[in-house]
């Protein structure tokens, strides 16, 4: 057996692990350089590329992939995705370009539209402002016109009613013979009825007439309201002279004060009994009240011809007819109507054709504690 020496076969092998470790290092560097470069070349410079193309692209253009022919497969696909989403986006870019032009030359005829609109409104706007004004001038002349007219035809027309009425109370003095005197005295009634029908009309004429150019002034006074009515059953009980009916007033046990414009009210309820006497032939015309909570109904009833349910709404409208045949100016229910709106009452009608009408008007008590007459 041969025995080596230690010393030389330690140092033979740090010799050999020296040379390994060199060979190891150089071939690292080779292999790293080769992945490097294929790196740089396969991958690094067509990503570049491909940044470079990305930012110098245009939406209106289409992404070109010549130089990708020569890399690999996977950048090849990526390219030719590039280059079908820049055909896309291209696509949409000029649909989008078309559509913004369109709605561009929309959105300009539009406002050149309404400009148009505009100025015709502006104009219009004028005429109406000027149609209002002359309008508002031709109220105010009929008006004027109305009222002086209507002062010429009352004057001497209380004038006849006056001297008509104080003839049939002497009559039995001026005239000795009896049928003359009888006869003289229906036809002086006549005379004073239609007389009192004509001022009545001119009234509501003149009436109408301050209420179309908001001249009527409303006072605001105390009244009682059987008082009220006790007058206003005096003043119209004449009207019944002639005909077969029963003038019936109904008046509260209580005392019952309302706060309001004293004539304008007696207007109301004049023009509704006038209205029940005139279409009654027969049968009865009633006034009363009833208390309802804290307001007071004044209930005008008539067993006269009644209106059709389909003509209650027109009532109220000025100048309006249930009958054409029917005389007068159709205005007494509309002056009703307006005076009822101007004064804060609420006015309710029922009707049935043959059976007769029921007019009510509502009015707030102004005192809370009646007192019993």
């Amino acid at each position: 057996m041969v025995d080596f020496p230690k010393k030389n076969i330690t140092k033979d092998y740090g010799a050999i692990i020296d040379i390994v470790m060199i060979f190891s290092f150089i071939w690292t560097l080779i292999i790293w350089n080769v992945g490097y470069y294929l790196l740089d070349k396969e991958i690094a410079k067509p990503l570049s590329y491909i940044s470079k193309l990305l930012k110098g692209y245009k939406p209106d253009k289409v992404f070109e992939i010549e130089e990708f022919k020569s890399m690999p497969k996977e950048l090849q696909e990526i390219g030719s995705s590039f280059k079908y989403s820049s055909l896309l986006l291209e696509s949409s870019y000029r649909d989008l370009k078309i559509f913004n032009e369109n709605l561009e030359s929309l959105v300009n005829n539009q406002t050149k539209e309404l400009q148009n609109k505009l100025s015709e409104l502006k104009y219009k706007n004028l005429e109406l402002i000027t149609a209002r004004n002359e309008a508002l001038k031709a109220v105010e002349a009929k008006s004027i016109f109305i009222s002086g007219v209507s002062h010429e035809l009352r004057t001497p027309l209380n004038a006849i009613i006056n001297f008509t009425d104080m003839v049939i109370e002497d009559f039995e003095l001026i005239v000795e013979d009896k049928q003359i005197r009888e006869d003289s005295k229906n036809y002086l009634a006549r005379v004073l009825h239609n007389s009192k029908q004509l001022l009545k009309l001119i009234n509501d004429i003149l009436d109408f007439s301050k209420l179309e150019a908001g001249k009527i002034e409303y006072e605001d006074k105390l009244i009682e309201v059987n008082e009220l009515l006790d007058i206003l059953h005096q003043n119209t009980f004449s009207l019944k002279v002639g005909k077969n009916i029963e003038y019936i007033l109904e008046k509260s046990k209580e005392r019952i004060y309302i706060k309001s414009d004293r004539r304008r009210v007696m207007q109301i309820a004049l023009n509704l009994i006038s209205n029940a006497i005139k279409f009654t032939e027969e049968g009865y015309v009633k006034v009363s009240t009833k208390v309802e909570k804290d307001e007071v109904h004044l209930v005008f009833e008539d067993s006269g011809r009644g209106i059709r349910e389909d003509k209650l709404d027109e009532i109220f409208v000025p100048f309006s007819q249930v009958n054409i045949n029917d005389q007068g100016t159709g205005l007494g229910l509309g002056i009703v109507k307006r005076y009822c709106d101007d004064l804060g009452f609420d006015i309710e009608v029922k009707s049935k054709v043959g059976e007769g009408s029921k007019f009510v008007v509502k009015i707030k008590i102004f005192n809370k504690e009646r007192v019993k007459t």
